[in-house]
């Protein structure tokens, strides 16, 4: 049976890798648009950009996208509709949505409508049907471990039968191996989807039940059992996607949190998934893809200081040159905020209007801050922020806090420190200037700038952490 499978999925392989790209439409019309645009991004595919286009002024869109291979992807038509869409080469599909009335007969009509409307179908069963995630997660075990088993069961059934239904309508083989191919992701989908809500489920249970220190029998511990970590097949399935990184720190976050040595490296948490990574999984697409997420991560987070170590280990195993060639390119990024370089510039305003940019700091430190209001870490750090800037008062230093908030008025409402050396500036949202000058993916972020304007640290320690102090004093003596 093994053999079959494996040779199934290589006569798939090959069937998709032989064909010639067509043209695959997606299109219709929105009424009432709650945005401007339609974004619809591949989700089999990490680095895709995703496609956008404007919607017209009669509510029209169209995309038109050359395909080689049936794909998944998601249609993001506002930031509370989100559609899977399954699309082949060739497919001409239509997709009308009144927004003031979104989940009321929407239907897709075309070439691919009948995968599509299944997947439509069970979202909306899903919103509307589903036990809501906090119920689910204060069920005992035992009671939780059943309802999941019977759901996933449940739509495991529902998928064979309307795909062997289907099955039996299809003429052309080229139709027979996409939904051949629809069938094994989609599954895999549901199956790790079935696997994240187990692993959140055992994150938060004792909490929510207040025992933190819940200990669940070990038989519950099996919910691996019907996920294959190492089927190539994973790296298209956006659920195994999720569930692969979130897996990996929950058998490493015990251990880090004991690690003191681990956490005082840049690189220390992403060494540790690395390794856990490299451990669990086979050689194989599975395991390059766990790789590449966990280097990502840590290029697009944390920063590239210290990284050497950890990019030879990835360039020993990982065979995929796109991956390679991706975090290479994120890292050379890095480059252009080295220490030594000159910090790029900024100019925004504070709370009375008044612009305040890099230059009027000339001759002082600055220790920047980028944080929003909505950043529960970032609120966290304030008081330490506040504490540092106040130790420093009348030294040559400037503690600068810049907000990205989308609302400004989140920004101003916002409790303000008060300290004759803090400055408290609104950058217009995260989409800034600031956020892509210095590789801003997450908050807060801290920054040291010399005297001079010229980068110390481009991910500088936080205000908590005792480290901060001994940057700060061995940069201001040079100044004093």
């Amino acid at each position: 049976m093994k053999k079959f499978i494996i040779l199934s999925l290589l006569i798939m392989s090959i069937f998709f890798s032989c064909q010639k790209q067509k043209i695959a439409v997606l299109q219709g019309k929105i009424i009432m648009p709650a945005e401007e645009s339609l974004m619809l991004k591949n989700t089999e595919d990490e680095e895709a950009v995703a496609d956008t286009v404007v919607i017209d002024k009669d509510g029209n869109y169209s995309f038109s996208l050359k395909l080689d291979k049936p794909t998944f992807y998601q249609l993001r038509v506002s930031s509370d509709l989100i559609l899977d869409v399954f699309l082949t080469p060739g497919d001409e599909l239509t997709l009308n949505i009144d927004m003031t009335k979104p989940y009321d007969q929407i239907k897709f009509t075309g070439t691919g409508e009948k995968l599509n409307n299944f997947m439509l179908e069970r979202f909306m069963a899903d919103k509307y049907q589903m036990p809501p995630k906090m119920y689910l997660f204060r069920l005992p075990e035992g009671a939780f471990s059943r309802t999941m088993d019977s759901m996933l069961d449940a739509r495991r059934k529902d998928l064979q039968d309307f795909t062997s239904s289907l099955q039996k309508e299809l003429k052309s083989s080229a139709q027979k191996k996409s939904l051949e191919y629809f069938k094994k992701i989609y599954e895999t989908n549901l199956l790790f989807d079935y696997a994240y809500t187990f692993l959140v489920y055992l994150n938060n249970y004792g909490y929510l039940i207040q025992q933190p220190d819940y200990t669940f029998s070990p038989e519950f511990d099996n919910y691996l059992k019907n996920v294959n970590l190492n089927d190539e097949n994973n790296i298209s399935s956006k659920s195994f996607r999720r569930f692969i990184s979130r897996y990996i720190s929950s058998l490493v976050d015990p251990a880090y949190e004991k690690d003191t040595i681990a956490q005082q490296s840049e690189t220390g948490y992403s060494t540790m998934r690395y390794q856990k990574a490299a451990e669990i999984l086979k050689p194989g697409k599975a395991r390059e893809f766990a790789l590449y997420e966990i280097m990502l991560e840590q290029v697009n987070y944390y920063g590239v200081k210290n990284i050497d170590k950890l990019m030879s280990m990835f360039r020993k195993d990982c065979h995929n040159q796109n991956y390679l060639k991706s975090i290479e390119e994120k890292i050379k990024l890095w480059d252009k905020i080295a220490p030594g370089k000159d910090a790029p510039v900024f100019s925004y305003p504070d709370e009375n209007g008044k612009m305040y940019s890099l230059a009027d700091f000339k001759g002082k430190l600055v220790y920047l801050d980028v944080w929003a209001t909505w950043c529960g870490p970032c609120v966290g750090e304030i008081p330490h922020f506040e504490k540092l800037a106040k130790e420093y008062t009348g030294k040559n230093i400037i503690f600068l806090q810049i907000s990205v908030d989308d609302n400004e008025n989140d920004w101003r409402n916002f409790k303000k420190i008060m300290a004759d050396n803090v400055i408290q500036l609104y950058a217009g949202g995260w989409q800034s200037k600031i956020a892509d000058d210095y590789l801003i993916k997450s908050i807060p972020r801290f920054i040291l700038i010399d005297q001079d304007g010229k980068i110390i640290d481009n991910n500088a320690s936080r205000p908590s952490d005792l480290k901060t102090r001994a940057l700060i004093n061995e940069h201001l003596s040079v100044i004093n």
